[in-house]
């Protein structure tokens, strides 16, 4: 008599690699019908600098709450830099407008 395990009577796994497999193979059906092959990330055509930066953990909290995907369970990929670019971007512009403000006034004191 021989203790042969029989592969049929395995238990089957319906744990996240399973679910993640699934997903995997709608994803690649999907893409195939739609006539996607892949989907690049976009190109910047400035460099990046990465900082690294302290924030009170509220604060930080916060904004995370706003930025969460509930759908995927996890902040949306590229969301504080988006956010941290256009705060930044916008502060920039403020300060060229006062500088341009500035030097006109000093121009018309001159004249």
């Amino acid at each position: 008599m021989s203790s042969k395990i029989n592969p049929c009577s395995r238990k089957k796994s319906f744990g996240r690699q399973g679910f993640d497999d699934k997903m995997g193979r709608l994803t690649a059906l999907l893409t195939a019908l739609n006539g996607n092959t892949h989907m690049p990330r976009p190109l910047n055509p400035d460099l990046t600098k990465n900082w690294k930066i302290t924030l009170p953990a509220t604060l930080a909290g916060t904004v995370e709450l706003y930025l969460f995907d509930r759908l995927h369970n996890k902040p949306i990929y590229g969301s504080r830099a988006k956010l941290i670019s256009s705060l930044l971007q916008r502060w920039v512009d403020e300060q060229q407008a006062a500088a341009r403000t500035n030097e006109r006034k000093y121009s018309d004191a001159r004249n």
